[in-house]
């Protein structure tokens, strides 16, 4: 749950189903935010 997420580096991602997120598993990534125009 969102709530869980503790710590700097770390996202929560939305998936429609808790098999595709458990077909997702946890995965180590770059990710960029950008800024809205």
């Amino acid at each position: 749950r969102g709530s869980a997420i503790k710590g700097p580096g770390r996202i929560d991602l939305f998936f429609s189903s808790h098999r595709k997120a458990l077909e997702w598993g946890r995965k180590r990534l770059m990710v960029t935010i950008e800024k809205k125009r």
